[in-house]
Order: structure tokens, then C-alpha cells, then sequence
């Protein structure tokens, strides 16, 4: 964990976890101005749980862990009007079944109670909201359920009430793979706002596919559109600003046409004011470089937390801030 000043530069950094394998996928500010992380820990088995820590200016505050004999990951994180914390991700059976979850902790990090959602296929969530009247709202994957006339794995959308019992489920897609959606909220409209990314298998190539649903009834389908500009990019994050427009990060693949290697730039999008923005951010070079997080700051630029997979190196977190418009900023 690293903490910079506005202008990127370092503060101080944490280590966080012991002698086992830890990645950590996502973090809050809690009302206390401390971090929350989580994601997950790999246990005595080498399988792995979910990891949730608080982390103040001076280490590890406390930290907890969730899981059973199979894999248990967390995805996403996000504090809760009760001043705990819900995160959502995946669990595995011993059957090797893989159902979306929705796990909920009290403020010191106690589990409070765990949800699955799924069928006999593969499901997993990477985004979470929590709804004004206390339920949830995950952003998931699926292979469980098909939209209908579609037989891929589709995005699938899970309301819940605040126990986390599920009350609707959309599943939504295109006649290819959707995966990894995530979602954000227009309030400008009313709308839940998901975009995740196209993978054409046979064709080799994978777009960013949003669409919109209304809050108050998840099954009205608004905007879509998939984003052909390139021939590979992913999307692994999205928000919806303060102007009420779409602002997305992932990846693009700038290899030249039929180079047998990948060769990923960071990507930003953004959608709205009747126009869409693409900029891809990085060195044209032989490293992987993506975004795997975006946020508005508080001047009202963009900060994009990314890794840089140079030759020379094993890897590098990356921060980049911009302009609305994609420009490099202070």
C-alpha cells in the first residue's frame, strides 16, 4: 500500500500481510480517515480466503479473513451505512462449483454474515453498491444463467435486501462472452450504469460493452453501446463523475496488425456530454502497461492506479492522473 501526495509523490508505503501469498483488490477511505483493504490471503493449504485489513498511519490496525476448504476471494469493497463493510467476489465448493459472494463485516472486521449467488456453472462478482434503502447491488459474471437466446457467460446484475437475500436478477450480454462488469450510478438519470469487457474467442478480439438499467427496475435496459476502435481492449473499472458522465479504464492492445504479441497501453475512456473520449496513456514499447482502478479527484481530474509489466522488471505500480479530457495533469 502506498500513500502519495497530490503530485504522486511518495509519502510512505505499508506492507500489509504475513509469509503467504496476499493481493489486495480494493480499498475505502472509513469514517475514521483510515484504509480499508481487501481481497485475499492464500491459507496453510495454499487455497485461498478473503482478506479484509484496516490500516492507519502507523500499520495494521486489525485484520480478518473468510473462507472454507475451497477459494474464497474478495473483488470489491465497499463501507456500509451501518459503518461496517460488505465485499463481494467468489467461493468455490468442493464440487468445484464457483458462485458469486457477498460477504458482510462489523467495523472491526468480524463476519457478520455470507451470501452466495449462482447455479451449477462458474459465477463471479468484481463490483459492488450499496442502495439507499440498505441492500446491495452486485455487478457479476456468469455462465449459470444465459440471457435470453444467448448461451456465453453474460454480465449479470444481483439486488439484494440488506441481509443480502436476493430480490431480482438480470442477466445481460451480447452474442459474445461478457465479463468482469462493473457499476456505477447516474443520478442524473436514475439509472445503474455497467460496462465490462466483449470477448469474440473465435475472432481473437475483445471490446468494452456498457449498457444502462433503471434503478427502480433493473430489467429496463437503456443505452448501450460497444466501443470498436481497437481490436483488443479491456475494461476493469468504471464511475460515474460529478458531471454524470461515464469514465472508464482498462487496457488497449497497440501491437502492430498480426504481431503474435500483446502490447497493452493503459486506457481511458470517457462517455458523455454527447461525445466519448479514448486516449491510451504509456510508453509504446514492449511493456503491458493497464489501469486497474479510476477515481475523480477532488480538483476534478482523474487518477487512474495501474501496473507497468516492463522486460527489465517484474512488474511496477503506476499512477496517472489526467485531465478530463485525457490530458497528463498535475
Amino acid at each position: 500500500m502506498v500513500k502519495t501526495d497530490r503530485f504522486g509523490n511518495q509519502e510512505w508505503t505499508r506492507n500489509i500481510g504475513g509469509s503467504s501469498n496476499e493481493s489486495a483488490a480494493s480499498i475505502v477511505i472509513d469514517t475514521d480517515g483510515n484504509y480499508v483493504v481487501a481481497g485475499y490471503v492464500e491459507n496453510g493449504s495454499g487455497n485461498r480466503d478473503v482478506y479484509l485489513a484496516k490500516i492507519d498511519a502507523n500499520g495494521v490496525v486489525w485484520q480478518s479473513t473468510f473462507g472454507g476448504a475451497e477459494n474464497e476471494e474478495g473483488a470489491d469493497l465497499v463501507l456500509t451505512d451501518d459503518g461496517g463493510y460488505a465485499v463481494a467476489g467468489y467461493s468455490t465448493d468442493a464440487s468445484g462449483d464457483q458462485n458469486a459472494l457477498l460477504a458482510k463485516f462489523d467495523g472491526s472486521g468480524t463476519l457478520v454474515w455470507t451470501k452466495d449467488y449462482g447455479a451449477l456453472g462458474a459465477d463471479w462478482a468484481t463490483s459492488l453498491l450499496q442502495k439507499s434503502d440498505g441492500g446491495y447491488v452486485l455487478a457479476a459474471s456468469t455462465n449459470s444463467y444465459s440471457a435470453p437466446g444467448l448461451d456465453n457467460t453474460n454480465f449479470m446484475i444481483v439486488e439484494t435486501n440488506a441481509i443480502g437475500d436476493e430480490i431480482d436478477r438480470l442477466t445481460y450480454g451480447t452474442t459474445e462472452s461478457n465479463l468482469n462488469p462493473h457499476i456505477d450510478i447516474d443520478n442524473s438519470t436514475g439509472n445503474y450504469v455497467v460496462a465490462g469487457t466483449n470477448v469474440n474467442s473465435g475472432a481473437g478480439t475483445s471490446q468494452i460493452f456498457y449498457f444502462t438499467c433503471s434503478f427502480s427496475n433493473i430489467h429496463s435496459i437503456g443505452s448501450q453501446a460497444t466501443l470498436i476502435n481497437s481490436t483488443f481492449d479491456n475494461c476493469t473499472d468504471l464511475i460515474v463523475d460529478t458531471e454524470n458522465t461515464f469514465l472508464l479504464t482498462g487496457n488497449r492492445d497497440l501491437a502492430p496488425a498480426g504481431s503474435a504479441e500483446r502490447q497493452f497501453s493503459t486506457l481511458y475512456v470517457r462517455i458523455g456530454n454527447g461525445d466519448t473520449i479514448e486516449e491510451t496513456v504509456g510508453s509504446n514499447d514492449a511493456s503491458n502497461q493497464t489501469g486497474h482502478s479510476i477515481v475523480e479527484t477532488t480538483d476534478g481530474r482523474v487518477a487512474i492506479v495501474g501496473s507497468n509489466d516492463e522486460v527489465s522488471l517484474s512488474g511496477m505500480m503506476t499512477l496517472i492522473k489526467l485531465s478530463k479530457t485525457g490530458q497528463l495533469s498535475q
